[in-house]
């Protein structure tokens, strides 16, 4: 984990910690405020001897989103810290909090097979977390934007410190990411388009993506992740020839972007990618569901 020094305010620096899952740190006086904590103990450990190499103590953990890359460390902050305080937004709080819900919803059952209860889907739990709304938010004297970057997870936020720098979460990812996943992470379509449009009016200096490097130029950003979810949604479609069972609806998109599927963690995935998909052209009047001996079709209008 790499710390990187990208901001010096009136009041204090902004840094970012680049790993697998980029995290933002904000220090004002000897204060810190986290934006994110990674993926697990280990993630949470190097950011706490960050934190006292750099002479500053931990006060704040800011969730983007309840994805256990994102909030796996803040069990371990928790219990080494106590006294910090832990805000998520509205849903995202109550999976950080309860986040067996995670693989629950991903199977579409309770009783989840053990393979799917692990540190990527199923992080530790974090006590006391409070619901921050979207706005403006005050720390330190100090005000930050919670933005709604909602699409890639149900209520997704990203964090403006300033008018430089906004930490973006994963409504984006890094030009590597974006190619080696090739059908990227979106929940919710009509958000996800929704976010992009939002970032490409946006006018801060430094973007900084979870995963990837950090980047100024958000237009060409936003335009190739357009492309690619455009890509995909045609695929989609197009796809959908006669009645089709989802099944082989993912069987057949996966296999014209070569993702395979070889597990029952990358199958719960991608099926509620697909489901994404479908639902947003089901919302547009292109698709219907049609049953027949008790097997759903999926069918082009």
């Amino acid at each position: 984990m790499e710390l990187s020094d990208i901001q010096t305010t009136g009041k204090g620096r902004v840094y970012y910690l680049a790993s697998h899952t980029n995290v933002g740190l904000v220090c004002i006086d000897r204060d810190a405020l986290l934006i994110d904590s990674g993926l697990d103990d280990d993630a949470a450990k190097k950011i706490d001897r960050i934190a006292v190499g750099k002479n500053v103590g931990l006060h704040t953990v800011i969730s983007t989103h309840h994805h256990a890359d994102h909030c796996g460390g803040n069990a371990y902050l928790q219990r080494v810290h106590p006294q910090m305080a832990f805000l998520a937004p509205d849903v995202e709080a109550a999976l950080i909090s309860s986040p067996e819900l995670e693989p629950m919803y991903l199977f579409g059952s309770p009783d989840v097979p053990k393979e799917l209860r692990n540190k990527f889907l199923q992080a530790q739990p974090t006590r006391n977390v409070a619901v921050l709304p979207a706005g403006r938010f005050m720390w330190h004297d100090y005000l930050l934007d919670v933005v709604p970057l909602q699409g890639h997870s149900p209520n997704q936020i990203g964090i403006g410190v300033g008018k430089n720098v906004l930490f973006c979460a994963d409504s984006v990812f890094g030009e590597e990411v974006l190619a080696k996943h090739k059908i990227p992470f979106y929940m919710d379509i009509g958000s996800t388009r929704k976010t992009f449009e939002w970032l490409r009016q946006s006018d801060y200096q430094l973007y900084v993506p979870s995963h990837g490097e950090p980047f100024g130029d958000i237009a060409s950003v936003v335009s190739a992740h357009e492309e690619v979810v455009d890509s995909v949604e045609d695929y989609v479609r197009n796809s959908l020839r006669g009645k089709m069972t989802f099944d082989d609806l993912l069987r057949t998109v996966c296999d014209g972007y070569s993702a395979p599927i070889d597990s029952l963690q990358r199958y719960v995935l991608m099926k509620t990618v697909i489901s994404g998909f479908v639902s947003h052209l089901y919302e547009k009047g292109e698709l219907c569901f049609a049953f027949d001996k008790n097997v759903m079709y999926l069918t082009r209008k």
